[in-house]
């Protein structure tokens, strides 16, 4: 099997592309020009195959076109409402519709992961399911519930095959 992970040298990426290469799959990293290189250099030894482009220039990077899985963990993360609503939605939303329309037909499975923030309230005495309304409280949270709206937008009228996972 052969897997695309986008935030690779993040805490979450990183141990997900150890456990794939551990059990036999062939794994290409989408690493930023600006990453740290040392967290490249350990993907490469852990045997991964290494992309290096912007995902705001989708079309520009040289993705490999024969993937099984896309694992999109790559985002700009803001817990303290330091960025306009403008760039989270150019880092957060946009990347990811053009990520998934760029293989769009091609894949097995697209997965997401999105972030609690995209509920944006916290629930202590009630279970959260996917039934759960969603009122995000930043502009984080609500780029994530915007990219999940894409992505599920794409599985509804051109059957992209995606699971979203809120990580809390």
């Amino acid at each position: 099997m052969k897997i695309l992970v986008t935030g690779a040298t993040g805490f979450i990426g990183n141990h997900l592309v150890k456990k794939l290469i551990k059990s036999g799959r062939q794994v290409w990293c989408l690493v930023r020009p600006t990453s740290d290189k040392d967290k490249v250099k350990k993907l490469r030894v852990l045997g991964a195959k290494i992309v290096v482009g912007d995902l705001k220039k989708v079309k520009k990077i040289k993705l490999p076109k024969k993937i099984d899985w896309v694992f999109h963990l790559a985002a700009l993360v803001d817990t303290t409402n330091s960025f306009s609503y403008f760039t989270l939605y150019q880092e957060n939303v946009k990347t990811t519709q053009d990520l998934a329309e760029f293989y769009l037909g091609k894949i097995e499975r697209f997965v997401f992961l999105s972030s609690m923030a995209a509920i944006g309230i916290r629930h202590q005495s009630r279970l959260v399911t996917e039934e759960t309304a969603c009122h995000p409280t930043s502009n984080y949270g609500q780029s994530k519930l915007e990219a999940e709206n894409c992505l599920l937008k794409l599985n509804q009228e051109k059957k992209l095959p995606v699971v979203i996972l809120r990580a809390p």
